[in-house]
């Protein structure tokens, strides 16, 4: 039920809390699907894309991994529209049921050496599934989670759908890490990568069943009211662009330092490819953490002074921090850059759901949060990992890989310097 006090709606807590696991169960596995993805790239492309050298198949590898991302906007545009029309619910339990499906595909599906040129073929319409079914998830969790929360803890709680991101990602480096560590190298590339994603689908009845005792969102139910308002004013295409913008540096950060470092570092230091795994863990371990302690600080202090911490801080220590790694080449120069990485991500990846939601109207918040989140994970995410090996193989430089994300640091800077400030405030 909803309690009101002080002309506030309050939300009954037990509903807040399914909204909280709900939401963050659906992201946990859109994170994982991608992670796993990318940790496993090099097997990936051994088994599916067999060019004469490493280097080739490895790019081939990363190259599907972005040609996931393209469904994404499609997904946000159908997916973000039904949910503001229809309902944040029967979206979420949808993307829900297709990444579990789409995940347990990959798991079981032929190699080149069994089925040729099908199994590349095959392995594209898998991550083209992925890519529209999680078009609809970050944003349509991100709104549940910040509709369902009292305006006072939206920082806190949004973050916790985020929480269940990075815990995602970190599932994956640490599942990865496991196989390297207890089957070897060998055992991986023979059968192990495709436990990692069977793993996946086992979380698939489980977050449909949370996913079901979500109530529908107070703020969509009394939509018609927002729309009547006359306050109501604004621009779509230039939220929407905000949006874009604003979202750059969560998957150039994620996808670089987070998902394709492992690789890079495995190529470029003296560690193991376990060692590099369970440094990447480590990292992610420190995003956890650091989440949603930058939510509740947003709630307190506001959105921009946190988010500022986090986008400057990554500009300025990337280049050092990248230096250092290749400098050292040791597992522990490894451990702490990584961790450092990842600390500075979840500064800025805390306050970020409840600033895209108070972004946006109601009536149009599930499309515009998602089709601004989703075409920056194209531009900015998807071929990340392709653009930092390419740009290395190209400057000859493996510093090189800082380039991309700073670039995107100083974009999302600026907007985030643009934007009014908005917690403590009533959503739209």
């Amino acid at each position: 039920m909803l309690r009101i006090r002080d002309g506030e709606f309050r939300p009954d807590p037990s509903k807040v809390r399914n909204a909280v696991i709900g939401g963050s169960i659906g992201t946990l596995l859109e994170y994982y699907d991608f992670a796993i993805y990318a940790f496993l790239a090099p097997v990936i492309g051994r088994l599916f894309f067999p060019p004469p050298d490493k280097v080739g198949s490895l790019l081939a590898a990363f190259a599907v991994f972005g040609i996931g991302f393209f469904a994404r906007p499609f997904g946000g545009i159908a997916l973000g529209w039904f949910g503001d029309r229809y309902g944040r619910k029967p979206v979420l339990l949808l993307t829900f049921f297709l990444m579990a499906v789409s995940t347990a595909t990959i798991g079981i599906l032929p190699t080149y050496e069994s089925i040729g040129i099908a199994a590349p073929v095959l392995l594209v319409a898998a991550r083209l599934v992925q890519g529209f079914s999680t078009g609809g998830e970050w944003g349509g969790a991100a709104v549940l989670v910040t509709e369902w929360a009292p305006m006072q803890k939206r920082g806190l709680l949004g973050s916790l759908q985020v929480v269940g991101s990075y815990s995602g990602l970190l599932c994956g480096s640490a599942i990865a890490a496991l196989l390297y560590s207890v089957l070897g190298t060998g055992g991986v590339e023979n059968w192990g990568w495709r436990l990692a994603f069977l793993l996946g689908a086992v979380i698939g009845p489980f977050g449909l069943y949370q996913r079901s005792r979500v109530d529908e969102t107070p703020a969509f139910l009394s939509r018609e009211q927002a729309i009547a308002d006359p306050a109501q004013v604004d621009s779509p295409i230039v939220d929407i662009i905000k949006a874009l913008g604003f979202a750059a540096i969560l998957h150039s950060g994620a996808y670089v330092y987070l998902s394709f470092l492992p690789s890079f570092t495995q190529t470029y230091t003296k560690i193991s490819s376990a060692h590099a795994l369970w440094a990447s863990s480590l990292a992610l371990v420190a995003t956890v953490i650091v989440l949603p302690i930058a939510g509740h600080l947003s709630d307190l202090w506001g959105r921009r002074p946190v988010l500022l911490v986090g986008s400057v801080g990554l500009l300025v220590v990337s280049y050092p921090a990248i230096n250092a790694l290749l400098v050292f080449q040791s597992f522990t120069s490894v451990c702490v850059v990584s961790v450092i990485l990842g600390a500075l991500i979840g500064i800025y990846a805390g306050p970020t759901p409840a600033t895209m939601a108070e972004m946006f109207p109601t009536r149009r918040r599930y499309f515009g949060i998602s089709l601004g989140y989703n075409i920056a994970a194209v531009l900015f995410g998807g071929f990340a990992p392709y653009i930092s090996a390419w740009l290395v193989a190209q400057t000859e430089d493996p510093i090189s890989i800082t380039y991309f994300v700073m670039f995107t640091t100083v974009l999302s800077s600026v907007v985030v310097a643009c934007l009014s400030e908005t917690a403590g405030s009533k959503l739209r």
